[in-house]
This record gives C-alpha cells, structure tokens and sequence, in this order.
C-alpha cells in the first residue's frame, strides 16, 4: 500500500523495510489473524466467528455494515467514518470458495473475517472481538475492534481497542503500520496499544514475512476448543496447582511439573467431554496412566470424576498426599499377555520413555474399544535406544514420524496435537478409533508381531543364531505363543470382560496394596512380547557425572582448562590489587569433546548429559553457554549469575562460604583474581570451614 492510498485519517505510526513478497506478508497476516498468541500473552488464542463465501459481485460496504450490526451487541467502536473511508473507491467484494484458507481469495477482491480474541485471564480481561478486512489488491489488511465483552466492568482489554492496518509497499519494500485517527487518541489504552502494535507485533509481522516458508508457526490445541480449554485450565489451576506447588516433597521442579500436568489434565477432561457427547453417554472414561511418576495426572483426573490407576516402577513421596480414591500401584510393567486393561477405556504414556512405543500396542491388543494417548519425550524403539534420524528432518521429529507409524501398524487411526506445556517435547499422539473391522483382528494381529519382530534388533539377531544352531527351538522365542494369541486374540473380537470395567477398576487396590490383575487375565497369558525388553529399574540411578571416576575427573577438567588458558583471543583481565589475570579463550563444545577419546566420551555420556554435564558440574571453574566453554571470570562482581538463572538456583553464600577449596587460587598460573577476605572458597586448607546447617549447626 503506497502512501497515496492512505487517506487523512489514518495515520503511519511506523514502518519498517521488509525484503518480501506480497503473498509472504499476506501469509504472515494469516498467522496473526489465527494465533494472535504467537505475540500476544494475553491472550490464548483467537475463535473465528465467521467467514463467508461470495460468488457474485455484492457491496463492500453494505456486507461490512451489516456484519458490524449482527456482531455489535455492545459498546460499538466502529463509526461511519471509518467505513466510508476504507470503501471510498466503491470497489466490488468478489469471494470465491475458499474453504478453510482465510486469506485464500481471487485477483481483485476483499477478504472479511470477524475472531474473537480470548484472553488468558477471563477475570482479569474482556473478550475482544474484532473485524478483519484484507484488500489483496492494495496489500493492506484493517483490524477493526467492534467491542469489548463485559466492557461495563471497565477492565482493561487484552488487545488494542483501536483500528489500525498493516500494509506492504511493493515499491518501497516496507511493511507499515497505520492507526485511525478519528478518536480520542490521548486515552492512556490507546496510547499503550500504539506502542505495542509498533514495538511488538510490527516486528513480528515483518520477521514472519520474511522468513522462506512463513505461516508454519505451530498450531497447538488442534482437537480441543480453545476458549474451553482456557476455562477449564484456569478453573484446575486455581483448584489443583496452587496447593500442589506448595507442599509438593519431591525434587523435581513443581512450577514445571505441577502445571504441566495440569495441563495435560485440561487436554483429556476436554478430548473425553468430546467422546461423550458423540457417543451419547454420560459414562465417565476409565484409564490407566502407564509409567505414571509423581502421579498428579491421576490424582487430578480421579478428582474430577474419572476411575483409573496409575502404575510406576518407583513410588513418588507425593503418592501419599494424594488419599484413597487415587489408585497408584508400584510396579514394573513388561508389555506382555499380562499387562492388559480390557477393563480400562484409555491408556495414557505421559513421558513413558521405554513404554512410549509399546503404548498403542498394548491398547490395540486390551480390546477392540481400547484407546490411548501418548506424550513422546524420551527416544525408545521396542527393545532399546532409538537411534534412526530421516534426512532433512530432526532425530525427535524421526522419533514422533516413528511412534505414529506405530499407531497406524496397531489399526489406529492417529491423530496429531500439540499441547501449551513449560516442555519442548510437546507434540502428543491419540488412537481413539480404528482402522480396520473387529473381524479382521486376527489379521491385523500379525502384522503387528511381524512389525515388533522386524523392529526388535536383538530378536533379529537372535532368529540368525537360533535358525542356525538349534533350528528346532525357533517357537520358543516368537514374540508370542499360539496359545497366548488365542486368547488375547478374544479380547479383540468381543470376548472380553469390557462388561466388568468401572467395578474393576474401583476394586483394584490404592498405593501401598497388592496388585490383583483383572479378572479376564487368566493364567497362561504372560508372554514377553520382545525377549530384550528392559523396564526401568527400581532403584534410580545418579546419572549426573558424579559417580564418574575421579581420576577421569579430573583429567578431563586439567585438560579443558589449559586448553581454554591457551585459547586464541584470551582475555585478560586486571583485578582489583592491580594485577593481571589470564581467563583465556573460548572453545566450541565439539572441538572441546574432540579432545578425547572414544572411550571416555563414551562414558560419560552413559552418566546422562555428557561432557557438557561434567563441565556445567564444575560451574565455579567453567562457564558454558550457547555452546561455548570458557573460564569463570571470577573478576565480576557477581560471576555465579549465569550460572544460578540457568539452574533456577537460589543463592546460600553464607551456608557454604568457604567450605570448598578454590580451584584457581591452586591451579591457575595466575592464582585466584581474588584476595582471600573476597574469594567464596578458601585460599588453602587453614582457610576451609564446616558447612552449616539449616539449623545454624555444623556438619
């Protein structure tokens, strides 16, 4: 849009140069229109109210002015001004069959729209609704806010509360923003809303546009309404998070933990309130959560209604605060004929690593009606790591590629979603229908076993050793026997106890119990389904890099150390006594590990983290960051700030003050840059002291 089409009362409030194409920018346009939240955090989404499809040349003006009137139920802040002016040429609205494409449109038309931005805080603020009128001829799209919902409580709104346009010049290769001037522009709201249309979502726009493919931001909560989910996560947060982030016992991080689960909770009350209401029932879902850790999903979902068990390797210390209607059971779980749930509706893999794959296969052979939901984190195939990384695409995409194939080969039909959790692993997979008819089980059974069996390395290996030596025990190591088939086999055909669940479910036993497997698991029903399968130990292991040998410690540190010392570019710092101090270069975390061997990366990479973790261990020698290793620089006033917001730390010199010998002051060619009366450890062994305790005693 040149600035001979801006008429007077629009105003450029800024623009910026943009190196894009005009379907890029109508492209990026798209993006703010349906995920206003990308840039916007007060909001959670948007819900589009309507989009209508025209084949005959109609009135521009007349369809908007009618729209205003059919969505304006209140406090109207459009004026005829401002529709006069954004029509003054007259020209035709020309739809054509769009479909789902907002923006999809033909030569010489107009695209009008109407969304609803939903706040994330509904107390705190209103609904926004607002029209949207993209000119593809002209290359501008109008925002106009038709009003505020519950505007009469005088709450601050979510989003701006005047009209502005967003227009790509083809001439000056800018994208600018223009604000309506036709109002009261000395309001305190519009004035913040100017400056964050132009600081925030202008940037934002123009980065969208000129980025090779825009328009791929993720799209989260596919599956679930929106403006629900919101309701329903704000209404478990309040009830569930608060309280659980207080008293939570375990050392895992509760503001990440507590609400992610919560909302995950959110997502399944919202995907099962769906099941009921196309299956027209009332019946509430049975699940069992597989792998179920500090067990808060389970807690909240019995909570809000819904019978279900959760089994884990290894009790939680929180298991105990949950009370009597959360049913936890520990136990190790080994997919078999024996870990069936005909009795259960759902089975969920929140975070289940080694199950995560077997999940769908175990509900497809629970029975006929079973369905699951999985939330992949941790990399597994069937029997051990997974290691296959397709070209052009990243190992965890693989990875997620993998465990929907694995649901498909199950007879799913998988869906695809992204859920709003504090997790990079965030995209989950749900089989709530089939592909194939019940008769057909048997079928489709097998191909199942041969998937397993072609997937299972060791299995594979082991067929080559047995086929040769002792040809005549092959059926001993099939990833099923005949018998065991047959009788799962019933399950998936009908036969099964699905009569039973809900009573089943209540009778199995809470906490600290004894296990009874349900009543439609007879004996006989217990064939590993992969010989090599390991399930989670117990007794948890510290992987840290903390039980690596010291010795290897501590060659490892020296030979980082002078490595960085002699570093090319080294700074030099001078400290407060005047003297010199060498903190050296920087070195790239591989040229780091190139310093090594095989073997020794090998093992410390089997302690979880590697390298990387052993040298963030050694935080008080090593600073690493965005993939470069460095000195500490004990020079600064504070040089542990870094450190402390990364691990979300909180400080305790006094506690530890001079506890630990420093590492520089014995090392360094330099020393330590600091004197003794400043330096957090002791300056030699005379200078050491006890660690106090809370308490204020000594240890």
């Amino acid at each position: 849009m040149d600035s001979n089409a801006i008429s007077a009362w629009w105003n450029e409030e800024s623009s910026l140069e943009c190196n894009a194409s005009a379907e890029n920018f109508k492209k990026a346009v798209q993006v703010w229109f349906a995920k206003p939240h990308v840039v916007n955090r007060r909001v959670c989404g948007a819900k589009t109210q309507f989009e209508e499809d025209y084949h005959v040349p109609v009135e521009v003006k007349n369809i908007v002015r009618n729209r205003i009137l059919d969505c304006t139920l209140a406090y109207p802040l459009v004026d005829d001004v401002l529709l006069q002016d954004l029509f003054r040429d007259q020209r035709k609205l020309v739809m054509c069959d769009s479909g789902t494409d907002t923006f999809t449109t033909t030569s010489n038309d107009i695209h009008v729209a109407v969304r609803d931005m939903l706040p994330r805080q509904s107390v705190k603020y209103p609904v926004v609704r607002e029209m949207v009128i993209y000119d593809k001829k002209l290359h501008c799209a109008t925002f106009i806010p038709l009003f505020l919902w519950n505007i009469g409580s005088q709450q601050k709104a979510a989003a701006t509360d005047c009209p502005y346009q967003l227009a790509w010049s083809v001439n000056k290769s800018r994208i600018s923003l223009n604000v309506w001037t036709n109002q009261t522009t000395d309001e305190p709201s519009q004035i913040l809303s100017k400056e964050w249309l132009r600081d925030q979502l202008l940037p934002k726009i123009v980065q969208w546009a000129q980025e090779p493919q825009p328009g791929l931001v993720t799209t989260s909560l596919q599956l679930v309404p929106i403006d629900r989910y919101n309701q329903l996560y704000q209404e478990l947060k309040a009830k569930y998070g608060q309280e659980m982030v207080k008293v939570w016992p375990e050392k895992t991080d509760p503001q990440k933990f507590v609400y992610e689960d919560v909302a995950i909770a959110t997502y399944l009350l919202l995907l099962w309130e769906d099941d009921r209401q196309k299956n027209d029932t009332e019946t509430r879902q049975s699940f069992v959560d597989l792998g179920c850790g500090n067990g808060l999903l389970v807690y909240i979902l019995c909570s809000e209604g819904h019978p279900g068990l959760g089994i884990d390797v290894r009790k939680r210390k929180i298991w105990d605060l949950y009370g009597g209607n959360t049913k936890l059971k520990e136990a190790p779980i080994t997919p078999s004929d024996s870990t069936l749930f005909p009795e259960y509706d759902w089975l969920i893999g929140n975070h289940s690593d080694e199950l995560t794959p077997w999940i769908p296969v175990m509900a497809a052979r629970s029975s006929f009606h079973t369905k699951y939901f999985v939330l992949p984190c941790c990399l597994w195939d069937f029997d051990s790591k997974f290691s296959k990384k397709d070209s052009g695409k990243s190992q965890y995409r693989s990875y997620l590629d993998y465990i929907k194939a694995v649901g498909g080969v199950c007879g799913f039909n998988v869906e695809e979603d992204v859920l709003r959790i504090p997790s990079t692993k965030r995209i989950c997979f749900i089989g709530r229908s089939r592909n194939y008819n019940s008769k057909d089980a048997t079928t489709v059974d097998n191909q199942r076993t041969d998937y397993i069996s072609a997937r299972c390395k060791a299995k594979q290996k082991q067929n080559d050793i047995t086929s040769e030596i002792q040809p005549e025990s092959h059926t001993e190591h099939t990833v099923f026997s005949s018998c065991d088939k047959e009788k799962r086999l019933k399950l998936n055909n009908g036969d099964s106890c699905r009569t039973h669940r809900h009573t089943i479910a209540g009778a199995v036993p809470m906490n600290g119990g004894n296990f009874e497997q349900p009543e439609c698991l007879v004996d006989g029903l217990s064939s590993s389904w992969a010989a090599d399968f390991q399930p989670r130990e117990k007794l948890e292991k510290i992987r840290n890099c903390t039980q690596v040998d010291k010795m290897i410690q501590q060659h490892i540190i020296m030979t980082v150390f002078e490595t960085v010392l002699k570093a090319e570019n080294p700074v030099i710092r001078t400290t407060k006594d005047g003297k010199t101090w060498k903190r050296g270069g920087s070195l790239k975390l591989p040229d780091v590990a190139a310093l090594f061997d095989k073997a020794t990366l090998q093992q410390l990479k089997s302690e979880c983290g590697g390298l990387q973790t052993l040298l963030r261990n050694s935080h008080n020698i090593f600073q690493v960051s965005g993939g470069q290793v460095q000195l500490r620089d004990w020079t600064l006033e504070d040089p542990m700030s870094s450190y402390r917001k990364m691990s979300k730390q909180k400080s305790d010199k006094d506690r530890f003050y001079k506890t630990k010998l420093c590492w520089f002051y014995g090392n360094h060619p330099d020393g330590c840059p600091r004197s003794s009366d400043t330096c957090l450890y002791a300056h030699g062994s005379t200078d050491l002291r006890q660690v106090q305790l809370q308490d204020g005693s000594n240890i």
